[in-house]
């Protein structure tokens, strides 16, 4: 049977609602296949709202990642991805709503893709992008709301469904070139680079370079029945150090009197070595001194924030990367009862990211008075203003950043197959069937190096000064931090250290269904000529994590990351059963042109957490053919990951702020007790000026399934007297309960000092003596995971495809014209800590409270679009002009929650509404060649910039949130397509 696939009234490019206008006229019955159902009927259209990404829109975005594309869309938001640098996984990651990339389903030809990281870094493990060949992308549908109900968990914010080339005859090959161009004419960033002696760069900069080449072979049966499709591509991505850009070439510091609002800022672990000195207890700061490079070179002197090491020049704004796929897609029409069929994809990607070079972190060391490393002023300082005797031992927290060894460097490599069988067929004129197995592995290698080990710190900075043993390992070497240029290559090769870790996801899935045509046995409405459709079946999961750090990771030895990694592995499964129906009531009535409803339910037993039940209820009734009221209610559940389950539980940095820390603390002495500041401590803990905190990071094996309830309604227009256009409105509400996940280290510090809430309190860990939520592991808020309150979002989305009729000569003289357009309202975007607490709306703000809750992209504007207009001329040319806009957003601290409130900055306070504009060109040249070239942020607009109080780790990157903004400029780009 002939398939014509529509998904909705909205078309990016030339698939969607007027795909159905288009379709040649046949007297067979056309087959529809929707996204959200596994029923195929001749006359069902989405009764959810579905966004269709074509394969024309996706070569005029010049995108050679695929998650470039997604994240475009006003629905989606920022996840993983290659402008994310410290804390990245390497894989790239698609999140609706802003609910969490654990609460996206990411399909291929409506199937699950695998997890593509076994939970690196607290990361949970979810589908990889970067699996996904760009070329091969035949359209991209994007169903947001819940849709457990038919495919399972996961499933709570919604679906991206990649359907794939498949079919295809004959030789193609498709290859992208694109590169960055950006004139740096930030005055403002180059004068404040400037006065503190940093380089910044000037004039025009061309870099990021990206090419994709993608080779598509194509063979049908020489009786006719069945195709194989192979492919195999190749990318490469040049890295961008944050050096390149004048807005990223200091890390920004939120300054309350600074002009602009910021000043040049960085962190307090810098070079040549910062000493923060203590009493003899370790109870009081007794004062902050550097080596004095204008001295000796052995002695100290007060430390000053311009001492503070700039570690953004070696940052990447976007990762390098290498990637090669191969895959075959084939099927074969055995007979008319047997259509088998079998899908086989590799990946191979590397990946790195640089940090700023590493160093002691504040690692508190005790060094004899009479050490032979210590200068007599030194001694003064360390020892005689602490009121040590000189037989004592000063009580030092050592801040030296390692630039005698360079760079850390994160290496990356992720090995992903995926292996589908499958048959499918008709066993009778009622009943056809589909049937499929699937194997799907992420193989993770991950190797750091450039590091230092804390322990041979330690017996460095003491030991074997005084000739001690060295516990084992390379020979001992003094490690003369006290000197300026002591540290001879010796020392540094032996405090020297590395890390690996290797680790392993593996997905098996078996699953069945069966379809009926009940109006073959008369189960059909008097009022319908089309009978109802029944869709039954069953499947089977399993999913397997193993993650295994060396002993280096394991120890927390490394001293760059802030805690210890531990081993993971876990396993559970799922058994499934699920049904779905659908009923058409009236058609071609009086006032009731179109009247359908839809149910489905499913069962699902988790090896972990029990039974679950997931279900949903939607309807259509068009009264008239031009106009379609349709809603839907979905019930979703999601149970926990391996991740979330088994993580074995650590210290890492979580929080970005102690507001009881510095000489003059944001919250009061009888707040900041609440939180374990004693009386002696109050104004003397060191604050991190890199506003890194601890927080215990880890699984709970006794989390529950979260469940979401997702209602949606709305209209689509199609009206006859406005030929070519299709419009939709829907407005949605999910509300995720019982949500999996971690409150937030910033958020638990805030309510104890603010309530005195005695759950809240007893989270927060400050380390004995100094206070300290970041000097050495022993100070830390406990952010574990377990069930939460709730999290909604709430919205319209708007859709809009116009094609302008042939019969308006004026405006046709040129070529045929269509228009384009998304958008999405968030109208409340509110989180609940713990059952029973009040909500707080964060819709129209940006920040380190907000940005945590969902998938932490940090930020959450009220209005996103984008709009495409497309003119078709003569010869096979074609050009393309594309509006992308995002709304103005205010800092979380601007809010008057009291859960949000806090000091505002000038510089950040608000970010005001952003507009990128892109052009494109195609030209067909006879049927065998497309060349293509285009430009993105043609304007070359600068993003928006944030100092370190507002940026929230691993998504906040180079003074700005590079997932939602454009951060590196201009982008041009040229691509063909060849066909052979």
């Amino acid at each position: 049977m002939a398939s014509t696939i529509i998904c909705g009234v909205l078309s990016l490019g030339v698939v969607g609602a007027a795909a159905a206008q288009t379709a040649p006229a046949s007297n067979a019955v056309q087959e529809v296949v929707v996204t959200g159902t596994r029923i195929q009927s001749a006359n069902m259209t989405a009764v959810s709202p579905v966004t269709t990404v074509s394969n024309a829109e996706i070569k005029l975005t010049g995108a050679t990642r695929i998650e470039d594309l997604v994240n475009s869309l006003p629905q989606a938001f920022a996840g993983q991805g290659s402008a994310v640098g410290n804390g990245a996984t390497g894989t790239a990651t698609v999140d609706l709503r802003d609910l969490g990339v654990q609460r996206t389903l990411v399909l291929i030809d409506g199937r699950r893709l695998l997890p593509g990281d076994p939970g690196l870094d607290s990361n949970p493990p979810v589908p990889d992008l970067n699996f996904i060949p760009t070329a091969l992308v035949q359209r991209v549908e994007v169903l947001t709301g819940g849709a457990s109900a038919v495919y399972g968990s996961d499933a709570v914010a919604g679906v991206v469904n990649f359907i794939m080339q498949k079919n295809f005859e004959g030789i193609r090959i498709d290859a992208n070139a694109g590169l960055y161009m950006h004139d740096n004419t930030n005055t403002f960033m180059q004068n404040l680079e400037k006065s503190r002696g940093f380089v910044s760069p000037t004039g025009t900069v061309k870099d990021g370079y990206q090419r994709d080449v993608t080779l598509t072979l194509g063979i049908n049966a020489p009786d006719g029945n069945g195709n194989a499709t192979a492919y195999l591509s190749w990318r490469q991505i040049d890295a961008v150090t944050q050096d390149r850009r004048d807005y990223s070439a200091c890390t920004l510091a939120d300054s309350l009197t600074a002009p602009g609002g910021f000043k040049c800022g960085g962190s307090n672990t810098t070079s040549p070595s910062h000493f923060l000195v203590f009493n003899a207890s370790g109870s009081k700061q007794i004062s902050d001194v550097i080596l004095d490079s204008s001295g000796p070179g052995n002695t100290v002197r007060d430390f000053v924030a311009t001492d503070q090491y700039n570690y953004a020049p070696y940052n990447f704004y976007q990762r390098p990367d290498t990637r090669y796929t191969a895959g075959v897609f084939g099927d074969y029409q055995v007979n008319s009862h047997v259509d088998a069929y079998a899908q086989a994809m590799f990946m191979d990607d590397h990946s790195s990211y640089n940090g700023a070079p590493s160093g002691v972190f504040g690692q508190t060391v005790n060094v004899p008075c009479s050490s032979p490393l210590l200068s007599a002023q030194e001694v003064n300082a360390f020892c005689t203003a602490a009121g040590i005797p000189l037989t004592g031992q000063t009580n030092l927290a050592l801040l030296k950043r390692n630039v005698e060894g360079g760079p850390r460097i994160t290496d990356l490599r992720h090995t992903d197959y995926r292996l589908l069988v499958g048959a499918k067929g008709d066993i009778d004129k009622t009943w056809s069937y589909d049937v499929y197995g699937q194997y799907g592995t992420a193989i993770l290698s991950q190797s750091y190096t450039h590091e230092f080990s804390l322990l041979r710190t330690t017996n460095a900075l003491n030991s074997c000064s005084l000739g001690l043993p060295s516990f084992g390992g390379p020979t001992c070497a003094t490690y003369n931090a006290f000197k300026i240029g002591g540290i001879t290559q010796d020392a540094l090769n032996y405090v020297s250290a590395q890390g690996l870790t290797e680790g392993q996801t593996v997905e098996q899935i078996v699953s069945g269904n069966l379809t009926a045509k009940l109006g073959d046995y008369g189960l059909k409405s008097p009022w319908a000529e089309e009978g109802f459709g029944l869709n039954v079946g069953a499947e089977y999961r399993r999913e397997t994590v193993h993650l295994q750090p060396d002993d280096s990771f394991i120890s927390g030895d490394l001293a760059g990351l802030g805690g210890s990694r531990t081993p993971l592995d876990g396993q559970y499964n799922v058994r499934e059963v699920f049904a779905e129906v659908a009923a058409p009531i009236v058609k071609d009535k009086p006032f009731i042109y179109d009247l359908t409803f839809d149910a489905g339910y499913r069962y699902s037993d988790y090896s972990t957490s029990g039974g679950v039940d997931a279900y949903k209820f939607g309807g259509s009734w068009a009264p008239i053919r031009d106009i379609k009221f349709r809603g839907t209610y979905n019930r979703s559940v999601r149970a926990a990951n391996i991740l979330e389950l088994y993580a074995v539980q650590g210290v890492g940095l979580d929080g970005a702020t102690d507001p009881c820390a510095g000489p003059t603390p944001k919250y009061s002495a009888s707040q900041c007790a609440r939180t374990g500041v004693a009386a002696g401590q109050y104004g003397n803990i060191a604050a991190n000026s890199a506003n890194q905190y601890n927080g215990l990071l880890g699984g709970n094996p006794t989390l529950r399934p979260e469940k979401s309830d997702t209602v949606s309604f709305g209209a689509v227009f199609q009206p006859r007297f406005i030929p070519g256009l299709n419009f939709s409105a829907d407005y949605y509400d999910i509300k995720v309960t019982d949500v999996i996940g971690s409150i937030g280290a910033d958020t638990i510090i805030s309510n104890c000092a603010l309530t005195g809430d005695a759950f809240y309190c007893s989270k927060v860990k400050r380390a004995p003596g100094t206070g300290s939520l970041w000097l050495g592991n022993n100070g830390y808020i406990v952010d574990t995971n377990f069930n939460l309150g709730a999290l909604q979002n709430t919205g319209v989305d708007f859709a809009a495809d116009y094609r302008v009729p042939s019969t308006v000569p004026w405006l046709n003289k040129v070529g045929r014209w269509s228009l384009n357009f998304t958008g999405t309202l968030i109208t409340k975007y509110a989180y609940q800590n713990l059952p029973g607490d009040a909500y707080t709306n964060c819709q129209g703000y940006y920040g380190t409270i907000c940005g945590k809750q969902g998938s932490g992209s940090g930020v959450i504007p009220t209005w996103r679009h984008k709009l495409r207009a497309t003119v078709e001329g003569p010869w096979g040319m074609s050009a393309s002009a594309a509006w992308r806009y995002t709304s103005a957003v205010d800092v979380d601290s601007k809010s008057s929650d009291p859960a949000l409130k806090g000091t505002v900055y000038p510089g950040d306070s608000h970010i005001a509404a952003y507009s990128y504009f892109d052009l494109a060109a195609t030209w067909r040249v006879k049927d065998r060649y497309t060349f293509r070239v285009g430009a993105n942020n043609v304007m070359d607009v600068q993003p928006p910039l944030v100092g370190t109080s507002n940026i929230l780790p691993t998504f906040g990157n180079g003074n700005t949130y590079p997932q939602v903004y454009d951060a590196l400029g201009r982008y041009l780009f040229v691509g063909l397509t060849a066909d052979f």
